[in-house]
């Protein structure tokens, strides 16, 4: 009886498991999103397989190079990148002539990340953008691959010119690694800036107060000696015999 109880148990418990769908691979998943109708969802899709880094990916994120939706093809010129695949190079110097600067930049990244300096005169061309992330883009760009010529130049300059704070970290993040990869001194700019010397010098009292206060010293000091203890008068006279 316990046995066949058991067994029913077991039995039913594996039909169960049997009808519960298995848990979808992230990847698979994500090559789902990405033929999806909805433009959100294709982004998506693109987004996580440039973070899963699956480099069999790169053929369906290249096909998206070509999307109808601009974020689209944003989003998989950028995985692309990630991904490190040098097969992807000639797609993404094609999506240099694409119509959307954000396409644009995010292949002049990606061609970066690959060490393929096709990019650099659209980067060059993006330093000097309205749009500060495409600013931040391509002052990255120019850090990975840009050259002592005109690469040191131009991102000195739009250090120079740079209002956006964040934008112009990068900015400077970018000179200090191209500088680095050259084999240049790295430029030391202190986290801090000294105080001038004024600030924190003690100013000296006037004359008249440093007189007053060496009197008032010398009082102190004339106060400050003791007067020697009287005697008592019964200790100062010799006890009389009686």
């Amino acid at each position: 009886m316990v046995t066949s109880f058991l067994l029913s148990v077991l039995l039913s418990g594996a039909a169960v498991q049997a009808q519960q769908p298995a848990a979808q691979d992230p990847y698979q998943a994500a090559l789902v999103r990405l033929k999806d109708q909805e433009a959100v969802v294709r982004r998506q899709g693109a987004n996580e397989l440039g973070r899963l880094r699956r480099i069999e990916a790169a053929p369906s994120l290249m096909e998206s190079l070509k999307d109808q939706d601009a974020g689209v093809r944003s989003a998989a010129a950028r995985a692309l990148g990630n991904l490190g695949d040098p097969a992807a190079v000639p797609a993404l110097r094609e999506t240099l002539k694409d119509s959307d600067l954000g396409a644009r930049m995010n292949a002049v990244q990606s061609l970066a990340q690959l060490g393929d300096g096709s990019g650099l005169p659209e980067a060059y061309t993006a330093l000097e953008s309205s749009d500060a992330s495409a600013r931040g883009l391509a002052a990255e760009a120019v850090g990975m691959v840009g050259d002592a010529k005109a690469g040191l130049p131009a991102l000195d300059k739009a250090f120079a010119s740079e209002v956006n704070p964040n934008t112009k970290g990068i900015i400077d993040f970018a000179r200090g690694q191209l500088r680095a990869r050259l084999g240049l001194k790295t430029l030391s700019v202190p986290a801090v800036s000294p105080a001038p010397a004024s600030a924190t010098a003690v100013k000296p009292a006037a004359s008249g107060a440093v007189a007053k206060t060496g009197k008032a010293t010398r009082k102190r000091k004339a106060g400050a000696k003791k007067k020697p203890a009287a005697i008592p008068k019964s200790a100062a006279q010799p006890a009389q015999a009686k």
